[in-house]
């Protein structure tokens, strides 16, 4: 009877322990529907990739690139090819609430000491236009485009030296 209950018992802390989720990798970067909520009760998708925690802050990045003055907003509007848009930030707590961490796998290994301050390790961005429409949605007519110019805006801020 013992024996039986030991064998149970390790039956069950084996599967218990044995059974993940899956993580999905970010090899260069995904769309990732559901995100921000904004306007008309649609949730946005996000351009979403993966940090290096090395770099500067992204905002910090954003507010130098763009010379806006204020390095905790949001919101940025934007102009690609004449065009008013407007990219929207995902702080670590939203980026928790929309997408989580745990979901993912990190690629990029990086020890403490060579962090650069208290950073998220996936980056998230949506993109509206002037009339509110999400930009990353794949009925977009900016879809390629806006995955072009952010994939190049990712570029730049992870190769910065």
């Amino acid at each position: 009877m013992t024996r039986t209950i030991v064998l149970f018992f390790l039956y069950l802390v084996s599967t218990s322990c044995g059974i993940a989720k899956q993580r999905t990798e970010i090899r260069d970067f995904l769309i990732l529907p559901n995100g921000k909520n904004f306007l008309e009760n649609k949730n946005l998708n996000a351009f979403v990739f993966e940090n290096s925690l090395k770099n500067i802050p992204f905002q910090q990045f954003i507010t130098s690139k763009f010379k806006t003055n204020n390095f905790y907003q949001k919101e940025l509007p934007v102009t690609i090819d004449k065009q008013q848009f407007t990219l929207l930030f995902y702080d670590i707590d939203e980026f928790e609430r929309y997408f989580g961490t745990p979901n993912f796998t990190a690629l990029i290994q990086e020890n403490d000491a060579e962090k650069y301050g208290n950073q998220t390790k996936f980056i998230a961005l949506s993109i509206i236009n002037d009339r509110h429409e999400d930009c990353l949605s794949e009925n977009s007519l900016y879809l390629n485009v806006l995955t072009t110019y952010l994939k190049n805006l990712k570029d730049e801020y992870l190769n910065q030296q």
